[in-house]
């Protein structure tokens, strides 16, 4: 959960992702990653809290993050290399061709028509049910 500015590192990539319209993220986690799935999650008690105090800036902040697409988690259980990482999406793909980002350094804002071109090479121009499969980041 490495931040960047004001965001971890993951928060960016499922972003611009979601901008180019991808609906479904995988994103594959090593155990011990559980701060990536909370990121993500709802947080109702804090929701409330925030709700509360009137501070709806902090609010509508959270509850964005729930809401950006639909994300499951795969568990990495060994790491053993990008490939495996794919190999654990294999159930979230099915038959289905899927674009697979990772990060790595100097991967960060390269904008919609990055991803646009990934989901366009695995569904034709339309870019029908796309989905993102996210492994580790490789230094």
């Amino acid at each position: 959960m490495i931040p960047v500015v004001d965001k971890p590192t993951i928060q960016y990539v499922v972003e611009e992702a979601v901008e180019a319209g991808i609906e479904e993220i995988l994103i594959v986690v090593s155990s011990g990653k559980d701060a990536i799935k909370d990121h993500f999650r709802t947080h109702a008690e804090l929701e409330a809290l925030l709700d509360k105090k009137g501070k709806t800036d902090a609010l509508e902040c959270i509850q964005s993050l729930s809401g950006l697409a639909r994300i499951q988690y795969a568990n990495q259980f060994e790491m053993k290399g990008l490939g495996d990482a794919v190999l654990c999406a294999k159930e979230f793909a099915g038959q289905d061709p899927v674009p697979a980002i990772r990060t790595v350094k100097g991967d960060l804002q390269k904008g919609k028509a990055f991803y646009e071109e990934r989901c366009a090479s695995c569904h034709g121009a339309e870019g029908e049910g796309n989905r993102l499969v996210r492994g580790p980041s490789l230094r």
